[in-house]
């Protein structure tokens, strides 16, 4: 019998190794128009917000998603955050916020991932800082835990504002 085990003890210095730098930091948001989840309405982010906020990648298959949710609804209390169901179907998501709380501001839906190419998604769940001025200012690959909000993201707000 194989047995597997996994180090879930990953170092300060792996995860900075991890995290690849976006072409779009300090870039203009993508212009994309996204629809909203329940709603037969397609917005602008800029159009919605004009100070710091996020975004967020997520989809109810995903695991990482449900793990890194109390830190989305950590972050949702410092900035707004809007969240982008990936390649999912309206009933998971519902049963997904159910499960695992509404920590967002508004929710887009990019049924067929084109809105995730857009934005340079290779994989969920991925978080997007973004500044008053509409631009790229941060981007996270994986699912946000307490160190990378407070080593990271809480000082970006902070100097941001």
């Amino acid at each position: 019998m194989l047995i597997f085990a996994i180090n879930l003890n990953i170092s300060k210095e792996d995860k900075k190794i991890d995290q690849l730098k976006s072409p779009l930091i300090n870039q203009n948001i993508p212009k994309k128009p996204i629809r909203l989840f329940q709603k037969n309405e397609i917005i602008e982010l800029k159009n919605i917000y004009s100070n710091l906020y996020a975004i967020n990648f997520f989809a109810s298959w995903c695991l990482p998603c449900k793990i890194e949710a109390p830190s989305i609804k950590l972050l949702s209390k410092k900035i707004p955050v809007f969240g982008v169901a990936f390649k999912d179907r309206e009933k998971n998501i519902l049963d997904f916020l159910e499960s695992y709380g509404n920590p967002y501001d508004k929710i887009g839906i990019d049924k067929d991932g084109l809105l995730g190419i857009e934005w340079g998604v290779y994989g969920i769940p991925e978080t997007f800082i973004i500044n008053k001025k509409g631009q790229i200012i941060y981007k996270y690959t994986g699912p946000l835990d307490i160190h990378e909000l407070e080593e990271n993201i809480y000082g970006l707000i902070k100097n941001e504002r």
